[in-house]
C-alpha cells in the first residue's frame, strides 16, 4: 500500500554570493553605505570587486526586494551540494541583447575560511567599448555563471563569438554543454573528494541582468568598484544544481525519534537502495524559456526538463520481472546521508541517490520508466534479507497512478518508507511520498560580515 503524504514546493537554495565590495569601512549595514566618490584620475573601463563565498546554511530572501527569482526552498544543502571549484567557476558577460561581450573569469583569492564558509575574493577590470559607447545613459547587462561542470565532463561552451553568440544560443540543443564523462556516482558526490582523479562535484549554471546607472562608469575605479551589491541592485544570480535529487527514508516501525541502539538492528532496516533506469547525460544550462518567465529575466526554478539530444535513457528491467539480473551499469546506487537525516526531526536514516534530468515523453517502445529497489538488512539467515521494488510515481488517496512524468534539476523526491505489511499475500512497502525542489545557489552582492 502506497500513501501519499503530501507534495511540497521547496527549492534547494545553495548560496553562493557575489558580495561587491564598495569602502572599507562600510562593511556593517551596507543599506547605509555611500556611493563611491568619482576618482581624481580618469579610469579606463569597468571595475567589479566580488567576494565568491559558499555556505553550508540556508538563507532567507532578503526583505525589501520587489521581485526576485523563484528559487527559494526550505530544504537545506549540503556541504557537498554546496561547494564549488574556484578553478572551475567562470563568469560570462553580455550586452542587453543577450549577445556576448568576454568572458571576465579571473582569478579568486582566499579572504577568509572557517567550518561553515569560505571566501573569495574576485576582481575584474572589464574594458569593453560596449559600456564606453553607452556611458551617457543606463546600461542593461548580463552575467552568466558556471560552476563544477568540468567534473562531470561537462566543460564550457564552445565556439563562442563576442557579438554573435547569444545567452539563447547557450541554453539551445544546437550549442548544448552536456555532461557525459563520468557516471553518476552518489559516494563520489557526496564524499566531495577535491583532488582525486575521480572526484565529482554537482554541476551549476545561472544567469542574471543587471543595470548600470547613468554616470556609474566614471566613477568605477580599482580602488572603489561599482557595487553590483543585493542593497543597490535588488538582485541576486541564482545558480542551479544540474541534477535531481532522490531520497528513500527509512522509517519503518519508527514512530518517534530514530534510536540507533534500538532499531538500527531491526530485520526489516534498509540496508541499501538503488535506482534501476536514468539517462547516462546531462545538460549544464537548461533551455532559455525554463530559465525566464514574463516577469523576471533571471534564473528561475525549471518546470520542465532540458535533455541533450545526445542522452540515452539506461533502460532497466521491467517492474515486474523479478528474475533478470540487472548489471551495475544499470544501477545507481544510493548513499547513507547523513546530511540529510541530520536535518530530520525524526532523525531516521535517509539514503540518497542523484539523476540526471528525466522525461517519460521520450522513452521508446520496449523501454521500461525508472522505479527503485530497496533491500533491507534481515537478521543475517540465507533468505531473510528482501528486495522490494518502489515505483517513482504520483499518488492519488494512497494508490500509484501513473509513474511520474519527468525528473527536474535541483529537485528532490523524497519517499519515506514507514513499513512493511502483508498485502495479497505479499509484503508491500508503506510509503509517504513528497516532492520538493532543491534550493538554489544564490549569488548575493552584500558586504560580508
Amino acid at each position: 500500500m502506497i500513501r501519499l503524504k503530501k507534495h511540497i514546493k521547496t527549492y534547494t537554495r545553495l548560496l553562493l554570493f557575489l558580495s561587491a565590495i564598495i569602502m572599507i569601512g562600510c562593511v556593517g549595514d551596507e543599506l547605509n553605505c555611500p556611493a563611491p566618490e568619482a576618482p581624481t584620475e580618469k579610469n579606463e573601463g569597468l571595475y567589479l570587486k566580488f567576494t565568491v563565498l559558499t555556505r553550508n546554511t540556508y538563507g532567507t530572501r532578503d526583505t525589501g526586494i520587489t521581485r526576485t527569482a523563484d528559487t527559494d526552498g526550505d530544504q537545506e544543502g549540503s556541504g557537498a551540494e554546496n561547494f564549488i571549484v574556484l578553478s572551475d567557476l567562470r563568469f560570462l558577460l553580455f550586452d542587453s541583447e543577450r549577445k556576448l561581450l568576454q568572458d571576465f573569469t579571473t582569478e579568486a583569492k582566499v579572504v577568509s575560511t572557517n567550518g561553515s564558509y569560505s571566501v573569495y575574493e574576485i576582481l575584474a577590470a572589464i574594458h569593453e567599448p560596449y559600456f564606453d559607447s553607452n556611458k551617457e545613459k543606463a546600461i542593461d547587462f548580463y552575467i552568466m555563471a558556471t560552476a563544477n561542470g568540468q567534473s562531470m565532463g561537462a566543460g564550457q561552451p564552445e565556439g563562442l563569438t563576442p557579438g554573435v553568440t547569444s545567452i539563447d544560443d547557450i541554453c539551445s540543443t544546437s550549442q548544448a554543454t552536456v555532461m557525459t564523462d563520468k557516471p553518476l556516482a552518489t559516494e563520489l558526490l557526496q564524499a566531495n573528494l577535491f583532488d582525486t582523479p575521480d572526484r565529482q562535484h554537482f554541476p551549476m549554471s545561472g544567469f542574471q541582468k543587471f543595470t548600470l546607472p547613468k554616470g556609474a562608469l566614471d566613477i568605477s575605479s580599482e580602488a572603489a568598484p561599482y557595487p553590483l551589491s543585493q542593497a543597490y541592485t535588488g538582485k541576486n544570480l541564482n545558480l542551479l544544481r544540474t541534477m535531481a535529487k532522490i531520497e528513500v527514508v527509512d522509517k519503518i516501525n519508527i514512530t518517534g525519534i530514530y534510536n540507533e541502539e534500538t532499531d538500527a538492528n531491526h530485520d526489516y532496516r534498509i540496508a541499501k537502495v538503488e535506482i534501476n533506469g536514468f539517462m547516462n547525460s546531462g545538460a549544464l544550462f537548461p533551455f532559455i524559456g525554463q530559465w525566464t518567465t514574463v516577469e523576471t529575466d533571471e534564473t528561475q526554478q525549471v518546470k520542465a526538463p532540458t535533455i541533450p539530444v545526445t542522452a540515452t535513457y539506461v533502460n532497466p528491467p521491467s517492474f515486474e520481472d523479478k528474475d533478470t539480473d540487472i548489471s551495475a551499469g544499470q544501477i545507481i546506487e544510493f548513499a547513507d546521508d547523513k546530511y540529510a537525516s541530520s536535518l530530520r526531526e525524526d532523525k531516521c536514516p535517509v539514503f540518497s541517490g542523484y539523476v540526471y534530468e528525466y522525461s517519460r515523453q521520450m522513452l521508446q517502445t520496449g523501454q521500461n520508466a525508472p522505479y527503485i529497489r530497496v533491500t533491507t538488512k534481515g537478521d543475517g539467515a540465507a533468505g531473510s534479507s528482501m528486495v522490494y521494488r518502489m515505483r517513482l510515481a504520483e499518488y492519488n488517496d494512497g494508490t500509484a497512478t501513473t509513474d511520474l512524468d519527468m525528473l527536474l534539476r535541483n529537485h528532490i523526491y523524497r519517499f519515506e518508507i514507514t513499513g512493511i505489511t502483508p498485502e495479497s499475500k505479499e509484503e508491500k512497502l508503506i510509503i509517504d511520498w513528497t516532492l520538493c525542489d532543491m534550493d538554489d545557489v544564490s549569488i548575493i552582492i552584500p558586504p560580508f560580515n
